[in-house]
């Protein structure tokens, strides 16, 4: 194999449930961008699969939950979770 070859990556597929109406609002999000909605998912995983990779071991909240999500229009208070982790030493971002 020379120096420009890439090993391929492992890959494990999940499975997630969600109301159909859910799943309707991130068929029409994925048309929306032209993505399919695996690709939409990955993308949007993607921010906290890299907090959780830099910090395996820590405490671990997730940036937003499903209301602030950029299709559902949402935003609320943040949970006593969220509160702590904006206050945590380890913070990066």
């Amino acid at each position: 194999m020379s120096h420009g070859d890439r090993v391929p990556q492992l890959r494990k597929q999940i499975s997630v449930s969600l109301s159909v109406a859910d799943w309707r609002v991130l068929r029409d999000e994925a048309a929306r961008q032209r993505l399919p909605l695996a690709e939409l998912c990955r993308r949007w995983l993607s921010p906290d699969l890299n907090r959780l990779r830099r910090h395996p071991n820590r405490e671990y909240a997730p940036r937003a939950a499903v209301s602030d999500s950029p299709i559902a229009g949402g935003s609320r208070r943040p949970s006593c979770v969220e509160e702590r982790r904006r206050n945590h030493v380890w913070r990066n971002d």
